[in-house]
């Protein structure tokens, strides 16, 4: 009764509503649900990103214009409930958002980026399962490879992860050699002459759009010590999404070619002794699983959690999620 009422009140209740009605259901407590049954919503959910994503005009572009903060509840709403129907429902090949989804990837604001990234993770990991049925989900390979890289010289994620990282001057500006394109259509390299002319963004293609707009997305937020844990926690994100729909010669051109120790890396982010956050280390878990797809880089995975002995990093995570902290005399897991 109340998963049929909440129903209900998604699919005709005013859309205000809509985020505290999500919340009822974001911790699944039902059995195994069928996205049949939410066929209504869902066609509900599409088109209100699709009205987002116009109002915004995010539709291929970079976003110019913040989303108020009724807009961003919304949006926040309709895809954390989209990823947990996902994952607790059968039938998922008949979600049809994908393109809204990835349009909102185009965005600078990191709590809709790693709530879309979070969704968008649950379809790829279905893309190399055999027994999965085809769906229409096409995955955001331009904003995700642009996610994926190291950030300039700061290649250690477990420092990033760190309230005393030292942050540098060149880390809060963005620097980036591009081509504009002439009226011919032909790419004519743009000279800085020192006047506004020589350095004006005329028009750029794709790859040097999203280039810029990470490297804004970083110096904007790396000052901050929790919205640059998010930024790490966006970029493992990416590279789980990488690993299950990026082939090995792809993923080792644009990622592991710049930056050959970050399974390593990802690994530290494990050790007991880091004290990472809880969020970190999960998504370093779903990138180090997704990673471990390639053949080539499985024997450094195994090798760095030192999967072979009893004292290796997945023990030690394993001992302390099954054993007690003591607190105050008493058992708490």
């Amino acid at each position: 009764p109340l998963l049929r009422s909440t129903i209900k009140q998604l699919e005709e209740g005013p859309e205000d509503q809509i985020p505290n009605q999500a919340n009822t259901v974001l911790h699944w407590t039902f059995p195994r649900g069928d996205l049949f049954h939410w066929v209504a919503v869902l066609d509900r959910f599409d088109s209100i990103l699709s009205r987002v994503c116009k109002e915004y005009d995010i539709e291929g572009k970079i976003q110019s214009r913040d989303f108020d903060a009724p807009t961003k509840k919304l949006v926040l709403a309709i895809t954390n409930l989209s990823r947990v129907l996902f994952e607790n429902c059968t039938n998922r090949n008949i979600y049809n958002s994908y393109d809204e989804m990835c349009n909102l990837l185009n965005t600078f604001d990191l709590d809709v980026t790693e709530a879309v990234l979070r969704f968008i993770l649950r379809p790829a990991q279905r893309v190399n399962n055999p027994r999965a049925i085809r769906s229409n989900f096409n995955p955001p390979h331009e904003h995700i490879s642009f996610m994926v890289p190291a950030w300039g010289s700061c290649k250690n994620i477990v420092q990033c992860c760190r309230d005393d990282m030292e942050i540098t001057d060149d880390m809060t500006v963005v620097k980036m050699k591009f081509y504009r394109f002439s009226d011919d259509q032909n790419k004519a390299p743009v000279e800085n002459n020192g006047t506004e002319e020589g350095v004006q963004l005329v028009k750029l293609d794709v790859d040097d759009k999203l280039t810029l707009a990470n490297g804004i997305r970083i110096a904007k937020y790396i000052t901050n010590p929790t919205s640059r844990r998010q930024l790490v926690v966006i970029r493992l994100l990416a590279l789980a999404i990488m690993g299950h729909t990026v082939s090995e010669t792809g993923a080792h051109t644009r990622v592991f070619q710049y930056d050959p120790q970050l399974i390593t890396s990802i690994v530290e982010l494990l050790q007991p002794e880091k004290a990472m956050p809880v969020e970190v280390q999960t998504c370093a878990l779903y990138a180090l699983e997704a990673l471990a797809r390639y053949r080539g880089k499985l024997p450094e995975m195994l090798a760095a959690v030192n999967a072979s002995a009893n004292h290796g990093v997945l023990m030690q995570m394993l001992r302390k999620i099954n054993t007690p902290e003591i607190e105050h005399g008493k058992g708490t897991y």
